[in-house]
């Protein structure tokens, strides 16, 4: 009878541990429960559309960005990559990429002026921040183009982006982890891309011609 007792016990046992084992197996496949914190797409935000077809334009300078960082050639950096974008279309016959901070709206018209542009193109990092293990990292970008021959702006656009940390919980171990939060510059790529997306489609597209 003892003897029924102990094999029934541990029968048991074995099985409340499988049934353990299946309920962890059933929330994660890897054995942890997550909570994730992100947003997949950037959200691009249209502050001003452009109500009539612009002149014919031959050519657009392409200002360094603004920004508050303390990060150096941080401006030209981003300038150079959505030049970079940029080129991957057709629609005038010069994108320069100037290499001229930006001081204000109207510096930046009187030089694209002097340079003979046609229209410019004035960027700016609103946020360039890093969650870490924490918080969300986020960026915050923003391009506003100009016809220098009318002063009139053509478009202002911003895209924004927040991704976060993961927390997960391991079932079997019982603990708590974290995974850091994506590189602010790896989620401005993304920006940077909804960004260019939205001027192709939205602003160039009588001018487009793809390769």
């Amino acid at each position: 009878m003892t003897r029924f007792k102990t094999v029934h016990y541990k029968n048991l046992v074995l099985t409340v541990f499988l049934l353990f084992i299946a309920s962890a197996l059933s929330d994660c496949a890897f054995l942890r429960v997550h909570d994730k914190y992100f947003n997949n797409k950037p959200v691009i935000e249209k502050i001003i559309k452009p109500h009539v077809k612009p002149l014919k334009v031959n050519s657009i300078g392409i200002f360094n960005f603004n920004h508050s960082t303390k990060i150096n050639d941080i401006g030209y950096n981003f300038s150079e990559k959505i030049h970079k974008r940029l080129l991957k279309y057709h629609f005038v016959n010069q994108l320069i990429l100037t290499g001229i901070d930006s001081i204000s709206e109207i510096d930046s018209v009187n030089i694209g002026k002097r340079k003979d542009y046609d229209l410019i193109l004035l960027g700016c990092i609103d946020e360039l921040s890093y969650g870490g293990l924490t918080d969300c990292s986020k960026v915050d970008i923003s391009l506003k183009i100009i016809d220098v021959r009318t002063n009139i702006i053509l478009c202002y656009i911003r895209g924004h982006i927040d991704r976060g940390y993961e927390k997960s919980f391991d079932k079997i171990f019982l603990k708590k982890e974290s995974k850091e939060s994506p590189s602010p510059y790896k989620l401005a790529d993304v920006v940077l891309d909804g960004l260019v997306d939205t001027l192709i489609k939205d602003y160039f597209s009588w001018e487009l011609t793809k390769e």
